[in-house]
C-alpha cells in the first residue's frame, strides 16, 4: 500500500508541472508501475486498476504512441470483470500491433489474450491452438515476468500453461492438462515470482475441483491461502477460499464449506471480479442441494444462468445445466425438467467439443 501512495503522490506532483511530452512520458511510466501494484494487491478487476489502464491508453493516443505496454493489462481487466467483448477487441488490437512490429514478447501476450477470450467464450479448440502458440513463442530466458512490457503482473509463460491446462481438461485430455499445470507450477517456482505462483496454485486447485479430487483441492487451496495472505493478493485469496469451501463440502463438512464458499464469493465481488461467477454459483447451488436446500439451490442456478447469458461466459454452460438437472431430480415431480437440462448440457458440450462435460451429461441421461 505504501507503493500505491508514493506512485499516486508522484502523479499528483506531475499534474502541477507544465504540460508537455516529457511530463506525459513520466506519467505513463508511473501509471505502468501503479497498474502493476494495484493488480497485485487489489485484483485485476478492481475499478482503480481499470481507471489506470484506461487513463494510460488515452494518454498514449494523445501522444500518438503505441499503447502496447498497457494492452495486456487492460485486456485482463476486462476479462476478470467478465467484459468479454471489450476484452476480445483489445486482444485483436494487441495481435495487430504485435504482428506489425514483429515483437516476440508482445506476440506472446497477443496469443495468450486471444486464447484467454476464446476459453471463456467456450471456444476450447480455438483456445488450445492460441495458448499452445503462446507457449511455443515464450522463451523463459527472454520473456520472464513480462509485466513491464505487457502491463500485467503475472508471467505469461505460467499463465498460458495454467489456462491451457483447464482447456485441455475440457477437451478431454486429462493427462496433458495435469502435465501443463505441473509445468506452470514448476516455472513459477523457478522464477521465484509470488504472484505467478499464487495464480498457478489457484488454477491447480480448480483443475482438481474439475476432477473431483477434494483432498488435492484442499491442499492447493490452503497453500495458495497462505501465500496470498502473506503477499496481500486479494483476488487469488478469494478464489482459494471458494475452492477450500468446495473441498470441505465434498469431504462432508457441508455447512462449514458453504459458509466458506460464500465468504470467498463476497470477497471476490469486492475486488470487482465477475469472471467465473456463474460457475461459483453452481458449486454453491450443488452444495445447498446436498443439505436438502433444493429450492435455494435452484434459485442460485437461475442466477448463474442469468449472469452467464448477460456476459457470454459460456465455458461452464454445459456444467450449469447438468447441475441444475441434478437439483431438479431431487425436487418431486420435476424429472422431465431435469431431462431437458441434461439434454441441453449434452448438446452444449458436443457443440463446444468439451468431451469431459459431454461424458458427464451423457452419464446423467443414462441414469434417467
Amino acid at each position: 500500500m505504501e507503493a500505491i501512495s508514493h506512485l499516486t503522490k508522484g502523479l499528483d506532483a506531475l499534474a502541477t508541472l507544465p504540460d508537455g511530452i516529457d511530463r506525459s512520458r513520466q506519467e505513463l511510466d508511473l501509471l505502468s508501475f501503479l497498474g502493476l501494484v494495484l493488480v497485485a494487491t487489489k485484483g485485476q478487476a478492481h475499478q482503480d486498476v481499470k481507471a489506470v489502464y484506461v487513463r494510460a491508453r488515452e494518454r498514449c493516443r494523445q501522444l500518438g504512441v503505441s499503447p502496447q505496454r498497457f494492452l495486456v493489462g487492460l485486456m485482463s481487466v476486462h476479462v476478470v470483470r467478465a467484459e468479454l467483448q471489450p476484452a476480445r477487441e483489445v486482444a485483436k488490437e494487441l495481435l495487430v500491433l504485435a504482428e506489425r512490429q514483429h515483437d516476440a514478447a508482445l506476440l506472446v501476450g497477443a496469443d495468450f489474450g486471444v486464447g484467454q477470450c476464446s476459453f471463456f467464450r467456450g471456444e476450447f479448440a480455438v483456445a488450445s491452438v492460441q495458448l499452445d502458440q503462446a507457449i511455443a513463442r515464450y522463451d523463459s530466458r527472454r520473456h520472464q515476468n513480462l509485466e513491464s512490457p505487457a502491463g500485467f503482473p503475472a508471467d505469461l509463460g505460467v499463465f498460458s500453461r495454467c489456462l491451457l491446462g483447464h482447456t485441455l481438461w475440457h477437451l478431454g485430455d486429462a493427462e496433458q492438462s495435469l502435465r501443463r499445470m505441473d509445468e506452470a507450477l514448476t516455472l513459477a517456482e523457478q522464477l521465484a515470482h509470488p504472484y505467478s505462483r499464487a495464480l498457478a496454485l489457484a488454477y491447480t486447485a480448480m483443475l482438481y475441483q474439475f476432477r473431483r479430487e477434494p483432498h488435492l483441492v484442499q491442499q492447493s487451496a490452503e497453500t495458495a491461502l497462505t501465500l496470498c495472505n502473506e503477499q496481500g493478493f486479494d483476488y487469488y485469496l478469494s478464489w482459494a477460499t471458494i475452492m477450500q469451501g468446495w473441498a470441505l463440502t465434498a469431504l462432508g463438512q457441508d455447512e462449514a464449506g458453504i459458509a466458506r464458499m460464500r465468504d470467498g464469493m463476497t470477497a471476490m465481488q469486492a475486488t470487482g471480479a465477475a469472471l467465473r461467477r456463474p460457475y461459483y454459483l453452481a458449486l454453491l447451488a450443488t452444495a445447498c442441494g446436498q443439505v436438502g436446500r433444493v429450492e435455494e439451490g435452484l434459485s442460485l442456478m437461475t442466477q448463474a444462468l442469468t449472469v452467464a447469458g448477460q456476459t457470454g461466459e459460456n465455458w461452464s454452460l454445459a456444467e450449469l445445466y447438468r447441475r441444475k438437472g441434478d437439483l431438479l431430480l431431487n425436487s418431486i415431480g420435476r424429472e422431465a425438467e431435469a431431462e431437458v437440462c441434461f439434454r441441453q448440457a449434452l448438446d452444449i458440450a458436443i457443440r463446444q467439443q468439451a468431451k469431459a462435460l459431454e461424458l458427464r451429461a451423457a452419464s446423467n441421461l443414462g441414469r434417467r
